[in-house]
């Protein structure tokens, strides 16, 4: 099952924050890691989920990204 870390923006309060995970969670994700330096965690989706839309367009949601090995 592929891994996102959803990164939310600076001004996002510990409800908005609640309220996004809640979202991942109710479309079959499962919180993998919270973030402390950032407010942000990572989330385990099923493969069926192609589109993390419904995440991305909370307005307190910075950034969305695909959690994948990076080789140089």
């Amino acid at each position: 099952m592929p891994t996102y870390m959803i990164k939310l923006k600076p001004t996002a309060t510990d409800d908005d924050i609640k309220a996004v995970k809640d979202k991942a969670v109710s479309n079959g994700g499962t919180i993998t890691h919270e973030y402390k330096l950032i407010k942000g965690f990572a989330v385990e989706m099923p493969e069926q989920v192609t589109s993390m839309s419904f995440v991305e367009e909370h307005p307190h949601v910075e950034h969305v990204e695909l959690d994948q090995t990076i080789k140089i």
